[in-house]
């Protein structure tokens, strides 16, 4: 049975449902600060044993990112991939309140910002990247569709976030056709340059396979799925060989990049559904936390804690049930 649908797409913020007209999360949202304070507090301490990924984007402000560091550092135990592969093939085990530092799509903000916070507090992450926008010095394709203004879809015009939400309904061919479309002065700020990578690497940090070019994997043949995890392996595996980590863009699951993934020997795979993880998951489809570098303390802390996640269950659920 294939995983729920995760898409919510890039880079909204972390605890919104995505592209869909009404978000499950409003009356999590409007929660006041001292509930979630002491709402975090029992949930930290009543699921001790369960594993928390967290799964940021970019670090736009290093000063709140520090502040979340800290309370990582004094209330968790910070591990990286190569741990959590060795508790899944059963050498060793976490510990408790144990908490991995995640963060996709390979902002360059990331290290420029973030990685001299997890320098200083001693503590290292994972960087999730595609090396097609790496190689090439070119915008991720959804950043690119945000600064293009207008495009044709289907016959009928869209533009910012209506656009990437528009064009991750489609199959990825009709993706690419109007991805081609786009007017020259689309450009972007690019991601992590080569540089930027070597120099992550070389502090300690990991780095992990987010795919080649970031499609929607649910909108690709499983031949395809299986292309963008090969190249994008091939490609880390020269450059960076290290543990081999995956988080399926936009937390799509697919059933061929699910099969190189085995293939290749990869041993963790990350979803993007706002979960605590437990090393009894599926190893290639663990949960991670939604999370924002710019978050309020209080917020962060029910989101790592256990008790947001929770509550963003139980409303879910409700409004299925409406």
């Amino acid at each position: 049975m294939s995983p729920e649908r995760t898409n919510i797409g890039m880079p909204y913020p972390p605890v919104r449902s995505g592209p869909t007209t009404s978000s499950p999360t409003v009356g999590v949202n409007n929660a006041g600060r001292v509930g979630w304070r002491a709402a975090a507090g029992a949930s930290r301490a009543l699921v001790p044993g369960r594993l928390r990924i967290l799964a940021y984007h970019g670090v736009p402000d290093a000063s709140r990112f520090a502040v979340q560091v800290a309370h990582l550092v004094g209330s968790y135990n910070v591990v990286v991939g190569s741990d959590v592969a060795s508790a899944l093939r059963g050498e060793g085990r976490l510990p408790k309140r144990a908490v991995w530092i995640t963060f996709d799509d390979g902002r360059p903000d990331v290290v420029a910002h973030g990685q001299e916070v997890l320098d200083q507090a001693g503590v290292r992450a994972t960087l999730f990247v595609c090396p097609d926008p790496t190689e090439n010095r070119t915008p991720l394709w959804f950043d690119a569709v945000r600064k293009a203004g207008p495009i044709d879809l289907d016959d009928r015009a869209v533009a910012g976030d209506e656009a990437v939400r528009a064009m991750k309904k489609v199959p990825d061919s009709r993706r690419r056709q109007a991805l081609e479309r786009l007017p020259a002065a689309a450009a972007h700020q690019p991601t992590a340059s080569i540089e930027d990578l070597e120099r992550w690497a070389g502090a300690g940090h990991e780095i992990g396979n987010h795919s080649w070019d970031h499609p929607c994997l649910d909108q690709c043949p499983p031949q395809e799925q299986a292309r963008q995890v090969r190249l994008a392996d091939g490609w880390l595996q020269a450059r960076f060989p290290g543990p081999r980590l995956w988080a399926y863009p936009n937390g799509d699951w697919g059933e061929g990049a699910e099969r190189a993934l085995r293939e290749l020997g990869y041993e963790v795979g990350l979803l993007f559904d706002h979960r605590l993880a437990s090393v009894r998951q599926h190893p290639l489809r663990l949960s991670r936390l939604r999370v924002d570098a710019g978050a309020p303390l209080d917020r962060f802390r029910a989101i790592v804690s256990g008790a947001h996640p929770l509550a963003y269950e139980v409303v879910r659920r409700l409004r299925r049930s409406e």
